[in-house]
């Protein structure tokens, strides 16, 4: 995988609202995306995208052959390094689980950040010991 960036640097975060409707804080998440990305020792730069349902559900079918949404879905940059990492955190899902575990839209919406970020990072949720693991490294960043 390319590196657009020196060990010394912060690789560059962009975070941007393609949601149609509300828009969370997206300083606290550019902040958090930030904190993970350099924990995580990640070398290139990372764009985090806030959608909803129909967004994600398009992704989810076009790149990994799913006919659902979901909540979040990462790709990792090109190998020319020309093209970032992308991070789509699904607002729609966000406010779902966040009532679901009695939080704010935006710790939710955080959750989904974070792990986006892991992915790129190397973890994987594929089985149900990778995943308890993934996301209690998640929930290490929103504390």
């Amino acid at each position: 995988m390319a590196t657009t960036a020196s060990r010394s640097s912060t690789p560059v975060v962009q975070i941007f609202s393609a949601h149609p409707y509300g828009t969370p804080d997206l300083r606290k998440l550019k902040s958090l995306a930030q904190k993970v990305i350099a924990r995580e020792g990640l070398l290139f730069p990372v764009n985090v995208i806030i959608a909803d349902d129909s967004e994600l559900e398009r992704l989810n079918r076009q790149f990994l052959k799913e006919e659902e949404t979901t909540d979040v879905i990462a790709f990792a940059p090109d190998e020319t390094g020309t093209m970032p990492a992308e991070v789509y955190a699904n607002l729609d899902q966000a406010r779902i689980q966040a009532l679901e575990h009695g939080e704010s839209v935006q710790k939710a919406l955080a959750r989904l950040v974070a792990h986006g970020i892991l992915h790129l990072g190397g973890w994987d949720d594929a089985t149900d010991e990778q995943r308890i693991a993934m996301l209690a490294h998640g929930e290490e960043y929103l504390t």
